[in-house]
């Protein structure tokens, strides 16, 4: 929760925008039949500026306790805190630096989530990014398959 709070306070503090941009690249694949589940992989492309994120992936109806989070922030370094936590219509993601730092330049994995067979990714909302100062980046959502 410690880390919401600080995410919330960093968005907040961010008033002017930055004139780097980055994107969240959301990439699902096919249904396994045999695992029952799809997984989902979730990756941040910097410009070596993102020091924190927030966004919603938003799958449609789901059954509390459905989405398998044990993966969703495990590609993180170890100079973040993140957490994801799911909702009746998908999962809330989360993520800050400990300290003055930045994801590096490049696509950087922050993580898989594996929903179940049939859901499907139907748009990412509220996604914001902001730097080490506390500025927002421009951000823009990619979904792939």
């Amino acid at each position: 929760m410690k880390v919401f709070k600080a995410l919330i306070a960093f968005v907040a503090l961010g008033v002017s925008a930055s004139a780097f941009s980055s994107e969240l690249l959301v990439t699902q694949g096919d249904s396994n039949a045999k695992s029952g589940q799809r997984s989902v992989s979730i990756d941040i492309v910097s410009d070596g500026n993102v020091s924190g994120f927030n966004f919603f992936v938003r799958t449609g109806q789901l059954k509390l306790g459905s989405v398998d989070l044990s993966s969703c922030v495990e590609a993180l370094p170890k100079n973040f805190d993140g957490e994801c936590r799911q909702g009746l219509e998908g999962v809330y993601f989360y993520a800050i630096a400990k300290g003055r730092e930045a994801l590096p330049a490049g696509v950087n994995p922050v993580g898989k989530l594996r929903l179940p067979a049939g859901v499907e990714v139907v748009g990412i909302e509220e996604l914001a990014m902001g730097d080490i100062e506390g500025n927002t980046i421009n951000a823009s959502p990619r979904l792939a398959k």
